[in-house]
């Protein structure tokens, strides 16, 4: 019985330290104007705290015809100088004079930015890429990794290493969801009625 139990144990552990991570959407925000910000999320699904690293491509498309044409924004404060961090997102958002809306630019979370390696982030038309890390001596079960700003969906591709493992990520968020996508149809369509009477 005691030794059934401990193997029951260790192989629970087993389990559970090598579970592989995820990353998700945890909220959606309707900016207007066909803008959507988006909170990304890694989870670590392990219980632990430790370390993450990502190499991770954003991409704004069409996943599905019922769904928007995604195009990733990206602006700059006083219209020259690129954000890529919360931190500074932050600052430059409450700069009086700086032209810069945090909510309507893509931007990645501390402590990656801090722990970039080459090439770290990298902005392209309509793209958005991060090699980094949580650091050495940071440790999380879940971190929020970017927020995304886009007219729509939004592909990712590459992979997050967790206990030195890499584990690939591919595939496409519908932003906004289709049931949220047909309220806003629906809105648009009772209010032409209303104008129309």
């Amino acid at each position: 019985m005691g030794r059934t139990l401990a193997s029951l144990l260790v192989l629970g552990l087993a389990a559970t330290a090598f579970a592989a991570p995820t990353m998700e959407v945890a909220n959606i925000a309707d900016l207007g104007g066909g803008l959507y910000g988006v909170d990304v999320w890694v989870h670590g699904n392990d219980g632990l705290d430790l370390s993450f690293f990502a190499d991770m491509t954003f991409v704004g498309e069409q996943a599905d015809p019922i769904c928007l044409p995604g195009e990733i924004q990206q602006s700059k404060a006083f219209g020259v100088v690129v954000v890529d961090d919360d931190v500074n997102a932050l600052l430059y958002h409450n700069t009086v004079g700086s032209g810069y809306d945090m909510a309507l630019d893509s931007y990645f979370f501390e402590p990656f930015p801090g722990n970039k390696v080459d090439p770290g982030i990298v902005e392209a038309p309509n793209s958005y890429h991060i090699e980094a890390g949580t650091g050495t001596s940071e440790y999380f079960q879940d971190v929020q990794l970017v927020y995304l700003c886009t007219t729509g969906d939004i592909s990712y591709d590459g992979y997050i290493s967790r206990q030195g493992l890499n584990y690939d990520m591919a595939g496409t968020w519908c932003i906004p969801e289709p049931a949220t996508l047909g309220l806003i149809v629906i809105g648009g369509v009772a209010l032409i009625r209303r104008r129309r009477r």
